[in-house]
């Protein structure tokens, strides 16, 4: 019988330009850095974090979500270092669909340089290759062109758009979904 398969601690995961490695709490710093800049924000819908104790608690939430095999996530950083200048993660897993949703940020400084795309590939081809998912999908804001342009570089397909389906900040905003099957990854 089919089954997903969480490993017993998350690996590292190296790549040519970045390695994906594990969260540790001491990333609350860098993290928080990333989560409270407007800008890295800007298409996630939400406001930007006030304070280390938001970003102490979403690691400490992704710990417990690994531990409850919910989810997986790496912080991205540049090969021979432990800077975190992103991260990258499945999440939203629908296990009796071997389904999961992907998440990513990349600071704005390490932009435009593949990282994304290499850090967005690394992490479906660990979920596909070692953890059993059958599809990955994502759920981003139309306007985020960029990370549009990532995900189909690594063959995400557009499975359509649903309409006014996010609210946030007195405002309703359109999510369109993209998704990848194992013999789509490029």
């Amino acid at each position: 019988m089919m089954k997903l398969k969480f490993p017993d601690k998350i690996p590292t995961l190296k790549g040519e330009q970045i390695s994906l490695k594990p969260f540790v709490i001491e990333d609350a710093i860098e993290f928080f850095n990333l989560r409270s800049n407007t800008d890295f924000v800007k298409y996630l819908g939400m406001d930007p974090y006030k304070s280390i104790e938001q970003a102490e608690s979403m690691l400490k939430e992704g710990f417990d979500q690994f531990e409850n095999h919910k989810a997986i996530n790496w912080k991205i950083c540049l090969n021979h270092s432990d800077e975190l200048i992103g991260y990258v993660g499945l999440w939203r897993m629908i296990i009796a669909n071997f389904r999961a949703e992907i998440g990513f940020g990349l600071s704005k400084k390490h932009r435009g340089k593949g990282i994304a795309q290499e850090a967005i590939k690394l992490c479906c081809q660990y979920g596909f290759d070692q953890m059993n998912i059958h599809s990955i999908y994502a759920n981003i804001d139309p306007d985020n062109i960029p990370s549009l342009k990532s995900l189909e570089k690594i063959g995400f397909q557009n499975e359509g758009t649903q309409r006014e389906s996010f609210y946030y900040n007195g405002k309703f905003y359109d999510s369109l979904y993209l998704g990848l099957l194992k013999e789509d990854l490029v």
